[in-house]
């Protein structure tokens, strides 16, 4: 499970503490983001696109938000709101308290807007997460599933707010897909 799925996991009551996450090494602070919005590359700024966005923005802000385990970063009251925002807050705080912070990139796939329906959206998309969660003290991953690298099946439920799609909230399959 990755550090996109530890945001989830604490709302889900994954178990464990919610410092066990996975991803493979990469350089210390790597802040690197892949995914694609399908229909913005020609600029398409129709409604799933601006949805897609959305929600690739959340991720983006909880991956960076787990650099540093920092549950009051801008991003995440930006982009996501109740039950996920304190849900991802908890989780990145439990990471604090715990010394311990996220490195390596996140491969977002590419998100598929499955359903819309009044002021609520689904996303739909495979994640490979290789952001791994260690200790601070001694650069060493955590144990269990937030300390290696998967795939991650992620839906998400996107809330139409007057600033925009947010995150409301995210469930999260480990194993689940195998690429987008």
């Amino acid at each position: 499970m990755s550090v996109v799925g530890l945001s989830s996991c604490a709302l889900a009551a994954c178990g464990g503490s919610a410092s066990h996450a996975a991803s493979a090494p990469a350089a210390r602070g790597s802040g690197v983001h892949h995914g694609t919005v399908p229909g913005t590359a020609s600029g398409s700024t129709g409604a799933t696109g601006q949805i897609a966005s959305a929600w690739l923005a959340a991720q983006v802000a909880f991956h960076d938000a787990a650099l540093t385990a920092d549950p009051s970063a801008p991003g995440l009251a930006a982009t996501m709101v109740p039950p996920q925002l304190p849900g991802a807050q908890s989780a990145l705080a439990a990471m604090r308290s715990h010394g311990e912070l996220a490195r390596g990139p996140d491969y977002y796939g590419t998100p598929r807007v499955s359903g819309v329906t009044g002021t609520t959206a689904t996303v739909v998309s495979c994640i490979h997460d290789e952001e791994l969660v260690y200790y601070a003290a001694t650069g060493q991953p955590v144990p269990g599933v937030l300390g290696q690298p998967d795939y991650e099946l992620v839906t998400s439920t996107m809330a139409r707010t007057p600033t925009g799609w947010k995150v409301s909230d995210q469930r999260v399959q480990v194993g689940a897909c195998t690429g987008s």
